[in-house]
């Protein structure tokens, strides 16, 4: 990856319940590009910036691939690119793995533009109130928790910069709430409860792809909604 320009900048790694397992669990790695705007900029509150990332167990129980992700300074939280031409199986096996693994590498390099230019884009999509309850619903849904939170709770800005009704701003509070957790709300029997953080890196990973998935059907709506034209 260092002669590709890619330095490591994270590495997470899944558990597994036997001791002897734990070598084999699901892995992470994510690495960002040097010499390039993104890395060389001053970093800032809510600066976006693009990563690669490479998955992988030793056992096959998963496999391999890389796929594109952002990160958002202001809170670290890294969040998956959903988008199927963003993510490409690797063969970890045989002669050609080199081969196919600095493909993939080159490919989601080529589409880091494209990654930010999504981000971008959202920022500028204002949403109703209507549409920020109904995302509110379905992250709770995509979540898979019996607790049932309120809108104001999963959209809950822990920072001033997260406050606003775009696109980019909702998924940020959604995803940042239902990932580490606190979130509060009723359980089936009426009591009150607090989502827990997500500690599976599996979990993290399934969660977060449906969560852009659900913001980019929902940019989709928004921009092809008809707009009301002011006639002086």
């Amino acid at each position: 990856m260092r002669t590709l320009g890619f330095a490591p900048v994270q590495v997470r790694q899944g558990m597994k319940k036997a001791p002897d397992g734990r070598a084999f669990a699901m892995h992470e790695i994510r690495f960002q590009k040097l010499g390039t705007a993104w890395a060389d900029q001053t970093r800032e509150l809510g600066q976006i910036v693009p990563e690669a990332i490479f998955r992988n167990s030793h056992d096959r129980t998963s496999g391999a691939d890389m796929g594109a992700g952002l990160k958002r300074l202001v809170c670290l939280n890294g969040m998956t690119v959903m988008d199927s031409a963003m993510r490409f199986a690797v063969r970890h096996t045989g002669r050609e793995l080199t081969g196919n693994f600095l493909n993939a590498v080159n490919a989601i390099a080529g589409q880091f533009a494209r990654v930010v230019d999504t981000a971008r884009a959202w920022q500028k999509l204002e949403l109703s109130s209507e549409q920020m309850r109904q995302f509110s619903q379905e992250a709770v849904r995509l979540r898979g928790t019996t607790i049932a939170v309120e809108q104001h709770n999963v959209l809950f800005a822990r920072r001033p910069l997260d406050r606003g009704m775009d696109l980019w701003s909702v998924f940020n509070r959604a995803q940042e709430n239902l990932t580490r957790g606190g979130a509060q709300g009723r359980s089936p029997g009426g009591a009150w409860r607090t989502v827990p953080g997500i500690k599976s890196l599996a979990v993290d990973i399934d969660f977060n792809k449906k969560l852009w998935a659900e913001a980019a059907k929902l940019a989709d709506t928004v921009q092809s909604a008809p707009r009301s034209v002011v006639v002086a």
